[in-house]
């Protein structure tokens, strides 16, 4: 949430909603994660956020291995609030 929002650092709460994970294939590699949102989930967001001052926004997630092989895909819903400072 922070790389794909950093102008929100510190002025939200994240909270983890909901995850789902599937597992492809094992690996001993070293792995990396590419988080990705839609443009439309968003626009969404963004809206409900400066509007009602909460939102909740789904993040795909691929794990991927060093030869780019995705070993795990995962979806992971967040709930938004606007801290009130």
């Amino acid at each position: 949430m922070q790389r794909l929002f950093p102008d929100l650092v510190g002025k939200v709460i994240p909270v983890l909603r909901d995850s789902q994970i599937k597992f492809k294939k094992p690996t001993t590699d070293t792995i990396h994660a590419i988080a990705t949102i839609s443009d439309e989930e968003t626009e969404t967001f963004k809206t409900g956020l400066d509007k009602k001052g909460r939102a909740m926004i789904g993040v795909d997630v691929e794990l991927r291995d060093e030869s780019e092989v995705v070993v795990c895909i995962g979806r992971f819903t967040w709930f938004v609030q606007v801290l009130n400072v």
